[in-house]
Order: C-alpha cells, then structure tokens, then sequence
C-alpha cells in the first residue's frame, strides 16, 4: 500500500513527473507555499532542499489542510482522459 507523504509549508517535490488535479506536468517542482497555495514549475536548476522522487508522484490537497504525495508507476496521460 501506497502512503501518503507529507509536504509542509516551504518544502518542495521534484520528479519526473506530478500528477495534481487530473493535470501532468512532466520533470516539475511542486513546491508548498507559505500561503497554503501549490505551485508547480517546470524545473531549471537543482535545490538542495528539494526531495527527488524517481518516477511519478500524485500530490493530493489533504481535507485537514495541507499537501501530500505518494509515489506512482510511471506517468502515463492516457489515465488522466
């Protein structure tokens, strides 16, 4: 079973691709605002406090508040029609 991963405020995910409301975005940061917002960018340069997740990642708002992610097979857009 897959668990779902916390992603606090300031914190960030890159992977090769971020599945977030039915919508892909392939080798993108999704980064946790301070606002409570999401923000999700194609990524350009490496951060050290990014955590990389090898493959793909579905990034789910939690009904608590808040942003988690779970680890996934690889992307493909065909699942998301």
């Amino acid at each position: 079973m897959n668990t779902c991963t916390d992603l606090p405020p300031g914190e960030a995910v890159l992977a090769h691709c971020i599945i977030f409301e039915n919508k892909s975005f392939s080798l993108s940061v999704a980064r946790h605002e301070h606002d409570g917002t999401l923000s999700i960018t194609p990524f350009n340069h490496e951060v050290h406090t990014t955590v990389f997740v090898n493959g793909t990642v579905s990034i789910i708002q939690k009904k608590s508040g808040g942003y988690c992610f779970t680890r996934l097979k690889p992307c493909d857009k065909a699942e998301l029609r």
